[in-house]
């Protein structure tokens, strides 16, 4: 059981395939690529196997997620529709494996990674105004590696590092001006830097992992 806090980096895609609505200032295939930089929490489980000094093991995280950025839409020069996406949780299930000596282990991870990811516009200038938004869970793959310290004999602290990639998905805006905004868009990916705590249950021993 582990807690996680970190500070991760992600974007967006917005590329538009269809547009049939009234405010809509972007034609197909125009878009905007977004990065930006947020914190998260959350906490994990799993169960790890020793087999001499090779630790193999399983485990799940949910994360809470502060990540999100907005665009202002320059195309047609008023800049008038503004684009806003928000990654607020993620949810992962990965292998890893690793090496111990004394107290640390070494170890490298993989697997399942999906994030919950919300896409809006809003025009608010005359004659035509309208905005529309939408919610969709991103399925992913995420790899990372890390670090671990074993300071009692149930008690852990840790570094990590995780790469994940996201599917991307349609997003149809309908909004009050009529019409669809039809995205092809999502989180491209994620980059984070992870300090954990864990607690270890039924740890027999202080100076191996």
């Amino acid at each position: 059981m582990a807690t996680r806090n970190a500070v991760n980096i992600s974007g967006n895609d917005i590329t538009p395939h269809a547009n049939t609505t009234a405010f809509g200032d972007l034609s197909p295939g125009q878009g905007f690529r977004q990065r930006n930089s947020g914190v998260f929490g959350g906490g994990q489980m799993g169960y790890n196997w020793l087999a001499n000094n090779f630790v193999f093991g399983l485990e799940g995280s949910i994360s809470g997620l502060d990540n999100h950025g907005t665009v202002l839409n320059t195309v047609f020069g008023a800049g008038d529709d503004q684009f806003s996406w928000r990654a607020d949780w993620m949810a992962t299930i990965t292998g890893r494996a690793g090496i111990t000596y004394t107290n640390n282990l070494f170890y490298v991870k993989g697997g399942y990674a999906g994030v919950n990811n919300r896409l809006s516009v809003s025009d608010v200038l005359p004659p035509v105004a309208g905005s529309g938004s939408q919610t969709r869970w991103h399925d992913g793959w995420t790899v990372g590696a890390g670090w671990e310290y074993g300071i009692t004999q149930n008690w852990i602290v840790g570094l990590e590092y995780d790469y994940a990639q996201f599917e991307r998905k349609s997003y149809q805006l309908a909004g009050t001006g009529g019409g669809i905004y039809t995205f092809d868009a999502g989180p491209r990916d994620i980059q984070s830097a992870v300090v954990r705590l864990s607690y270890k249950f039924g740890g027999p021993f202080v100076a191996r992992y």
